[in-house]
């Protein structure tokens, strides 16, 4: 719903004669046009693994960017964290990703295509992708092995344009799907 209200608001300020806003509604986000005196509108993407801070930025031009993650709805039972998302196959909160953020042409089709590519799992969201969604950019953070923290599994369209934070450099591995 959130998706499909963040569309309406865009349509609205567009017949308004507005050219330049975004519109946030919990998350969901479109950039309208250019911010004054920038080539695309910075967004952050939040850690997953500490919701208080943002690991990378992407640029926007008249594009959506919803995330969704287990990172801001859960519980803790006996020191292990269940999130919100459940899988309908399994009737269990999803596993694989630790977050999936898409950029997409609506926000509709980043809101649901987030969603649908956290409960898949990072071999299922990249094929979908891959075969599907050729349309769309989508940036899937997986728990990491060994040193590292995580891996981010970006699509090639976000090349040049997916920033990791300097601090996070070190710490994440950034790879693009070969697609």
């Amino acid at each position: 719903a959130k998706g499909y209200a963040v569309d309406r608001a865009v349509t609205n300020l567009i017949a308004l004669g507005i050219s330049s806003a975004m519109i946030d509604l919990g998350g969901n986000l479109f950039c309208l046009g250019l911010p004054e005196g920038r080539d695309a509108w910075r967004v952050g993407i939040r850690d997953p693994l500490d919701r208080d801070r943002l690991f990378a930025t992407v640029g926007l031009v008249n594009q959506a960017v919803a995330t969704s993650g287990s990172y801001e709805r859960f519980v803790e039972i006996d020191g292990r964290r269940y999130g919100h998302i459940m899988n309908p196959a399994t009737g269990r909160p999803a596993e694989g990703l630790l977050s999936a953020t898409v950029v997409a042409r609506t926000a509709m089709e980043a809101d649901g295509l987030s969603t649908t590519l956290f409960v898949l799992g990072p071999d299922a969201a990249a094929a979908l992708l891959r075969d599907h969604y050729r349309n769309v950019e989508a940036v899937l953070v997986l728990p990491g092995a060994g040193n590292a923290e995580a891996r981010v599994l970006a699509t090639p369209g976000l090349r040049g344009n997916l920033v990791l934070r300097a601090e996070y450099r070190g710490r994440y591995s950034l790879e693009f799907l070969d697609f």
